[in-house]
């Protein structure tokens, strides 16, 4: 039976060949929602046209803390119409691809104690 070894160098090379791929890749964003009327978080559920957990696929949050906590680097949180005490990113994404937070078109997202 004969054995075939890989030079490290060559796995080596192969490692970093696909480290610098992926780095080139795009990064893929999202559109997260923030919605005061909901009792709870809708984890892939939330429809944006009824604002209810169930019969949609987007992904809404009950406070403007879970929202922000589940954006990653080229989201957007768009806050619906309603009364929000403040906004604290724990991210603002990286130089690139930023966290964008902003009202739902149409809508008036009032932040307090900024």
């Amino acid at each position: 039976m004969t054995t075939c070894h890989r030079p490290a160098r060559a796995v080596t090379k192969t490692l970093l060949g696909l480290l610098v791929f992926c780095s080139s890749l795009p990064v893929l964003s999202a559109t997260l929602y923030v919605d005061a009327n909901l009792a709870s978080d809708c984890a892939g559920t939330y429809d944006p046209s009824s604002r209810t957990c169930g019969g949609g696929s987007s992904f809404g949050y009950a406070s403007v803390d879970a929202g922000l906590d589940a954006a990653g680097p080229g989201d957007t949180v768009l806050l619906r119409e309603g009364a929000y005490d403040q906004i604290a990113p724990s991210s603002s994404g990286t130089q690139g691809s930023p966290i964008t937070i902003a009202a739902h078109t149409g809508e008036r997202a009032v932040v307090e104690n900024i």
